[in-house]
């Protein structure tokens, strides 16, 4: 069984091929590359999004540490149960 998160959409592509070795049944998918429609939703509506979707995403990689501080992308995660991942530096 795999674990699926989705990239944001800004996220840089070397980095996860340099931590494929390590992501053993991790899933990294962009945004864009699951659904091209999903670049024009806000975080908070992509977060829904990717809950619905029928891939089944447990939650998304992130470079924006903004969004963990934005209320509505967080009673999102909270009401879907979504995990965000957080990069920075």
């Amino acid at each position: 069984m795999k674990l699926r998160l989705a990239l944001d959409q800004n996220f840089p592509t070397p980095l996860i091929f340099a931590a494929k070795p390590w992501l053993g049944a991790i899933e990294l998918r962009h945004t864009h590359e699951i659904d091209p429609r999903l670049s024009d939703l806000d975080d908070w509506e992509l977060l829904i999004a990717l809950r619905q979707h029928a891939d089944g995403y447990a939650g998304m990689v992130t470079a924006d540490g903004r969004m963990i501080e934005q209320a509505k992308e967080l009673a999102v995660l909270q009401q879907t149960g979504l995990s965000l991942v957080v990069a920075e530096g």
